[in-house]
């Protein structure tokens, strides 16, 4: 995500709204100089995954090809990084710079609700590398956890991390400086 120097999503300059589904709130795209550096390996950045259905803005208006209108289409991206006792973007009340917001930041998870374990639970995902791992719904509830504690703002059946740290990286930046200031 784009911060302001208070913490916050930044929002567009063409009057675009803060919304991490925003590329205007966003630092740009992905290029080799916001990977490595000994921080974070290409080999657990994810790029692409099995999708589930999106939510309701990603049914067709009108009819595209063989796509009736009133289809739904797969969710295109991921919800981005959420603050996991509210599954929302952080609020933060503070000025200070990173010292005073960044813990707020460190906290939160990127939310992979919107892969799907589709292929017998189990789903494919793409990573930064070009490797393609398999991730197991071991619980069953139709959504790989990476770390969120289950509640009812999440959906998550209970506990279960089905996407390790490990093997998979859920920070909210790439940058870093960011990263390794603690």
């Amino acid at each position: 995500p784009r911060l302001t120097e208070n913490g916050d999503l930044a929002g567009g300059t063409s009057g675009c709204p803060a919304s991490l589904q925003n590329r205007a709130s966003t630092v740009g795209p992905l290029h080799k100089g916001r990977i490595g550096n000994g921080t974070i390996t290409s080999s657990k950045v994810p790029l692409m995954a099995c999708a589930q259905v999106g939510d309701v803005s990603s049914i067709l208006s009108e009819e595209i090809g063989d796509y009736p209108q009133g289809i739904r289409l797969s969710a295109g991206m991921t919800d981005g990084p959420l603050d996991p006792n509210t599954m929302r973007i952080p609020a933060i009340a503070t000025g200070g710079g990173f010292n005073a917001w960044g813990p707020y930041w460190k906290k939160t998870l990127q939310d992979y609700r919107n892969f799907n374990p589709i292929h017998a639970g189990a789903c494919n995902v793409l990573f930064l590398d070009l490797s393609v791992h398999s991730f197991i719904d071991q619980n069953r509830d139709g959504l790989l956890n990476n770390g969120f504690k289950a509640s009812s703002n999440n959906s998550f059946a209970d506990d279960t991390v089905e996407l390790p740290p490990a093997l998979i990286y859920s920070g909210w930046t790439l940058n870093p400086s960011r990263i390794s200031q603690r």
